[in-house]
């Protein structure tokens, strides 16, 4: 029996197996080793699961992503006493 490499790549910390039965647990952006039928069945789901080699891919797909985020975030300006006035004294 040959044997895949693949790794979930899902929001969760810790994906169980539930499509296939097996109940393997996948820890996130892990590679983990199982059979070549079981990956066959959960790499379908390729929002989810990934082999092994395409993880760097994702991995730099995700921190780019991050970063994007992160620069669009808009922080909101300090207010000063001022503004405070101009807010309740209307």
């Amino acid at each position: 029996m040959s044997q895949v490499a693949i790794a979930y790549i899902g929001p969760k910390a810790v994906k169980r197996d539930t499509v296939t039965g097996s109940r393997q647990v996948f820890p996130r952006m892990t590679p983990i080793d199982v059979s070549a039928e079981l990956a066959a069945v959960l790499l379908c789901y390729d929002q989810v699961f990934v082999e092994a080699s395409a993880l760097d891919a994702v991995r730099e797909a995700e921190n780019a992503r991050q970063a994007q985020a992160a620069k669009s975030v808009k922080r909101p300006k300090p207010r000063t006493k001022n503004a405070r006035r101009q807010l309740t004294c209307r």
